[in-house]
């Protein structure tokens, strides 16, 4: 990786840019090696020295293959992320615990929109630009094909959890559908206010009296568990993923099941982009299929779902 200098153009455009299905396979041909290291220690060498000024904030590029190559790696730890939360969620909705279920599974949502935004050469991160204190900086590519990005801590401020979402519908609104099951998870018309999963997740996990309350009530916790049951119990469905990816779109919409069922639609996503760059990239194909079988024996083997649509969903989303 390299700093070519500060960015002396207005970049709001890039900020918004969807990079297609091409951009990305030509971006992310290059040699895939699976690691830990973060997008912030890959860029904090080259650009500490320059320290914390007014030209960071106005952007300064970069440039470089590896910086393409971690934000796949990014994408992936994200995606696995995502998925941790969605069993989590899975396991607490068959206890009928509403408002816990219902945070671990925003998480999941979160995760996904974070892996999706790496695939389009997205980063929101920690760097140390003068050497001791963390600041909030914001990755986008100017040219994803070249590898050629900028970073800058423009709207830094309420970056963690309100930027993502914005960013998300900003990009995947104008993004093709690869499957039209995809649209009420990508499409803007399908959602009242981009970060209202966000708001949603904020009212009942940090509202005093609003979340939580189904302990109080037997109730409300056997209507829950049994309303979230009775949505997934359609065993008619068969077993190809587009029988689910019918299913979930329709829940997508529902009142009270919206969230649970986008949750699941945006890891499909996310897993059929991984799909199209497996495709043209052997290594990162590799690294996939070694990871799904750890999955499935760390992750969907320590539960014993129902006989609903998510006992076939879960071997039929990861095979």
């Amino acid at each position: 990786m390299i700093e070519t200098g500060p960015v002396t153009i207005n970049f709001d455009h890039l900020k918004t840019k969807t990079w297609t299905l091409n951009d990305q396979l030509v971006a992310f041909t290059g040699n895939f090696t699976s690691n830990k290291i973060s997008i912030a220690s890959l860029i904090e060498p080259t650009i500490v020295p320059i320290g914390y000024s007014d030209n960071i904030r106005m952007g300064h590029y970069l440039e470089g293959v590896d910086i393409t190559l971690n934000l796949l790696n990014q994408s992936l730890e994200y995606f696995q992320k995502a998925l941790y939360n969605f069993v989590s969620h899975y396991a607490l909705a068959q206890k009928g615990y509403h408002t816990w279920a219902s945070v671990t599974n925003y998480y999941s949502s979160y995760f996904s929109i974070f892996s999706l935004l790496s695939l389009q050469g997205r980063a929101i991160t920690r760097i140390k630009l003068d050497g001791t204190k963390d600041i909030l900086c914001l990755l986008h590519p100017s040219d994803l094909r070249n590898h050629k990005y900028i970073l800058t801590t423009q709207e830094n401020r309420n970056a963690t959890h309100k930027l993502p979402w914005i960013r998300y519908y900003d990009i995947y609104n104008t993004y093709p559908c690869l499957k039209p099951e995809f649209d009420v998870v990508q499409y803007r018309r399908f959602t009242s206010d981009p970060i209202d999963e966000s708001e949603e997740r904020n009212k009942i996990n940090y509202k005093i009296f609003e979340g939580f309350q189904e302990v109080l009530n037997l109730h409300d916790l056997v209507s829950f568990k049994g309303q979230y049951n009775s949505s997934i119990s359609t065993p008619a469905l068969g077993d190809t993923l587009d029988n689910y990816l019918q299913s979930l779109n329709s829940l997508a919409t529902d009142p009270e099941l919206k969230y649970f069922a986008r949750s699941a639609l945006r890891l499909i996503l996310t897993r059929t982009l991984f799909e199209e760059i497996g495709n043209i990239n052997a290594d990162f194909r590799a690294e996939l299929l070694t990871r799904i079988p750890i999955w499935q024996s760390t992750l969907f083997s320590t539960y014993d779902p129902p006989i609903n649509y998510y006992e076939g969903f879960i071997p039929a989303f990861l095979n």
